[in-house]
């Protein structure tokens, strides 16, 4: 049986619907493969050409069927209508120089919103009574965190590193630089990477090329969980929405 996924980031089954953007041909067949319905971001052509079809900077998910997306993206805000989710537009439109790209670039750790409070869309604002939370100067917050479990992330960020371990949340801090996103010195991990089921997070591209990967993989391994790798250099595309899961 599909549902709306509970609570952001955390899949208690196997994903069953999920929103992305620019994943290439390996990982969109490996989803289709699994039976996963893929909702498409379209272009923003407000956005640097790199991250111009980013899911993370298009879409924010609130749980339990709740979400919020760029106002200019028509077409996904149909389709997930159309899905039975219950969407919120944006007041401002994502796109431009930093901050404007990331007005919904935000994670949802449980009852906690880790975020830059400076450039919240005023859609998020209206939904800040329902979580605690985490300011952080990092305004790609959502491309920089790995949400490992309900207590759990991995982070490229020392900001977002810092101000989570302060609020109780374990976190694993690794170094920057060894995920690829083009025209761009390099990408974030988050954006190349998603947990797919309750005890998987698959990795856009090859894990054991980063420099941390042995600390990467004993901090997945400790809390139960498995890693879905592939053959291509790590790379940032954005991350994955998952909004539906299958419970078994």
């Amino acid at each position: 049986m599909s549902t709306f996924i509970k609570e952001p980031n955390l899949p208690r089954g196997r994903v069953s619907a999920l929103i992305c953007g620019g994943l290439n041909e390996e990982l969109i067949d490996f989803f289709k493969g699994k039976g996963t319905e893929i909702y498409y971001t379209e272009k923003n052509n407000s956005s640097d050409e790199a991250v111009s079809r980013h899911a993370d900077l298009s879409a924010f998910y609130l749980g339990k069927g709740r979400i919020i997306v760029d106002k200019s993206q028509k077409r996904l805000i149909s389709e997930l209508s159309a899905a039975g989710l219950d969407v919120t537009e944006t007041y401002g439109r994502v796109g431009g120089a930093y901050p404007g790209d990331c007005i919904l670039n935000h994670t949802v750790i449980g009852d906690r919103l880790i975020g830059n409070s400076k450039i919240f869309d005023k859609s998020v604002e209206a939904e800040l009574a329902g979580f605690k939370l985490i300011h952080t100067n990092q305004g790609y917050c959502k491309c920089s965190v790995i949400v490992v479990d309900e207590r759990s992330i991995i982070t490229d960020d020392e900001s977002i590193a810092r101000n989570s371990s302060e609020n109780g949340i374990d976190c694993l801090l690794i170094r920057k630089g060894d995920v690829y996103l083009k025209g761009h010195d390099y990408g974030f991990i988050g954006g190349a990477s998603g947990k797919i089921s309750k005890d998987e997070i698959i990795f856009f591209g090859d894990i054991t090329q980063h420099r941390d990967y042995e600390r990467i993989k004993q901090f997945i391994a400790d809390r139960k969980m498995k890693t879905v790798s592939f053959a291509f250099p790590l790379t940032d595309f954005g991350g994955i929405i998952p909004i539906k899961e299958n419970i078994f």
